[in-house]
């Protein structure tokens, strides 16, 4: 670290710091962004996310959702998804099951 940077930064002008601001929120941005959201727990998050209009952030999940429009259609996909699961599935439940046998 060189003392001369400090004394660099604060010779700035206004326009290079709104730049120096700007330039560090697009890349702050850009990590958040970058996150791929959780797929829902259940048919009931999967609903919650339908009626919401979520279905591109569904879509980033399985790839079927991406286009839909309609949220009844989506609900109707979601039970179709998560039909046969207990309440309290687990994702890694099963496969954890079968190891110890």
């Amino acid at each position: 670290w060189n003392p001369t940077t400090v004394n660099t930064y604060w010779r700035m002008s206004p326009l290079q710091h709104v730049f120096m601001l700007g330039f560090f929120l697009l890349a702050v941005d850009t990590v958040l962004l970058g996150r791929t959201p959780e797929p829902p727990a259940d048919a009931q998050a999967c609903k919650t996310t339908c009626h919401r209009y979520g279905m591109k952030i569904l879509g980033q999940w399985r790839r079927e959702f991406t286009n839909m429009t309609s949220t009844i259609v989506c609900s109707s996909h979601c039970e179709d998804i998560f039909a046969g699961q207990d309440r309290n599935f687990e994702p890694g439940a099963l496969t954890t099951r079968l190891s110890h046998h």
